[in-house]
């Protein structure tokens, strides 16, 4: 290091400017004084600078404007007042009609849901009342079905005890026997020929005590015993016809017609889950009872038991007859004439 510089001299340099610059005094002028601090940070005294006032629209001169210009705007207004009162006529129905139609909608949205449930709901009604139905339908079918057939089993047990008793009529009493007889004679298409009578040995007996033999000469009878065929029933032949009248058959067709009169048909089980025997709605109830008979119905066991001893009707009797031997003929037709 020089002498100098140790000496302690300050020499002038180039850049004495902006040396000194830097130690420049700051301002405080009092227009640029910050306002004074108190206790509430607040200074009465201080007020802000005035805003300079913004740039005043020019004002027109109206002796330079001329009658285009006026009119130009005259129609710049109408045109400025239309748009804003189209603007506030569109706000202000768009109000009112947003509020009209909110009701209106409201409304009909009101009643169409009400509709729409009670459709809905009745519907739902239905399909539980199809389901009760059902239900009722397979509880009451097995009690249906019972009666029929305890209906069914009363009908057949008396068929057997009509049988049984037409039989035992037949054993017992020989007017049976004798009216069989002269049904089968009557049966026959042809008259004043010897007949050939085929009967059961103690049918035979019945009617050699009820006609002598002067009589079975005169009605040119020849009786024989034959011990294949059942007691009632008998087999007359003239000539080429055969009249086969069995006592069997007879029952059968009497006691079919009465039980068809009478025999309940099985009921059948629902299959879409509603029977014929279970009525619907709330008016109506659950029904078993039995099916009305007609009135003939209920006289046909006495007809039974009273046709073993008195012969029917000759309009009941449609007899078949047929060339013997091919084929036997049914039950003649009774002319009302004593044997």
């Amino acid at each position: 290091m020089s002498l100098e510089r140790r000496r302690g001299y300050i020499r002038a340099s180039e850049q004495t400017e902006d040396v000194l610059e830097r130690w420049d005094i700051p301002n405080y002028d009092p227009a640029n004084a910050p306002p004074r601090d108190t206790a509430m940070n607040y200074d009465p005294g201080w007020e802000p600078a005035e805003l300079e006032e913004d740039d005043q629209e020019p004002e027109l001169d109206l002796s330079m404007l001329t009658a285009d210009a006026l009119e130009q705007i005259r129609q710049s207004a109408v045109e400025e007042g239309m748009a804003e009162g189209r603007e506030a006529g569109f706000t202000e129905g768009k109000e009112a009609g947003f509020e009209e139609g909110k009701t209106e909608g409201f409304d009909a949205g009101k009643e169409e849901g009400y509709q729409q449930g009670m459709e809905e709901g009745q519907q739902l009604i239905e399909n539980r009342c199809h389901q009760l139905d059902a239900i009722l339908s397979k509880l009451a079918f097995p009690l249906v079905q019972v009666d029929h057939q305890v209906q069914n089993q009363m009908v057949e047990l008396v068929l057997h005890l009509a049988k049984a008793v037409i039989q035992t009529e037949v054993q017992t009493n020989p007017q049976v026997i004798l009216n069989t007889l002269r049904e089968a004679v009557n049966a026959l298409p042809m008259s004043g020929r010897q007949i050939t009578i085929y009967l059961h040995p103690e049918d035979l007996d019945v009617v050699t005590t009820a006609h002598n033999v002067e009589s079975l000469r005169d009605r040119e009878w020849r009786l024989i015993a034959e011990p294949s065929i059942n007691r009632g029933d008998i087999q007359v032949a003239c000539g080429d016809s055969v009249v086969d009248y069995r006592m069997e058959d007879r029952i059968r067709e009497m006691l079919t017609r009465f039980a068809g009169q009478n025999m309940a048909r099985d009921p059948e089980a629902p299959a879409d889950g509603l029977g014929a025997d279970v009525l619907q709605g709330a008016d109506k109830v659950v029904t078993g009872e039995m099916p009305e008979q007609p009135e003939e119905s209920l006289s046909e066991p006495q007809d039974a038991l009273a046709s073993a001893g008195e012969p029917e009707p000759a309009q009941d009797v449609e007899p078949a007859i047929e060339e013997i031997p091919d084929a036997d003929v049914q039950a003649g037709e009774d002319d009302g004439q004593p044997v």
